[in-house]
């Protein structure tokens, strides 16, 4: 009898997990439009094997699976700035965006990526203004997701 009841603690305890389990990732879909939920402050993402390397001014950003927002820059400024943004993504699939964020939270896009584009690259003069300035990457499901970026007139 204590086997039996046992087991059916398991088993409801796996049945728990199994419907409130992790969260899906269909939300980073949902939101890849949503200039709202990009520049707010907070990021959302799921990311597998994530390497970022910051290497005199160039930022590295690998993942093997990425899925959501995830902030990769933040620089407040104290004086207007004009800053020419240079950025190279690639991934095997899913759709991702680098985008800018000024401090009145208007978010721009600097480079867009799907699987049929394969690999693109964008320079951008971005004019900066005091305050806190923003980079984001966006994405749903990203697969071996690559991004530089670099900063010229910072």
């Amino acid at each position: 009898m204590k086997t039996l009841k046992k087991l059916t603690a398991v088993l409801c305890a796996a049945l728990c997990l199994l419907f409130t389990g992790c969260d899906d990732d269909s939300f980073a879909k949902n939101e890849y439009d949503d200039n709202a939920k990009i520049a707010s402050s907070s990021d959302r993402c799921v990311k597998v094997n994530a390497v970022i390397n910051n290497l005199n001014g160039n930022f590295k950003y690998y993942t093997a699976e990425f899925n959501g927002r995830d902030t990769i820059w933040t620089d407040s400024l104290e004086r207007a700035r004009k800053v020419t943004v240079s950025v190279s993504m690639s991934l095997d699939s899913g759709n991702a965006k680098v985008v800018y964020i000024n401090p009145d939270d208007t978010v721009t896009v600097l480079a867009e990526c799907n699987s049929e584009q394969g690999r693109v690259s964008q320079k951008n003069v971005v004019e900066m203004p005091e305050g806190k300035n923003r980079i984001k990457v966006v994405g749903y499901d990203c697969d071996k997701m690559s991004i530089v970026t670099s900063f010229y007139g910072l």
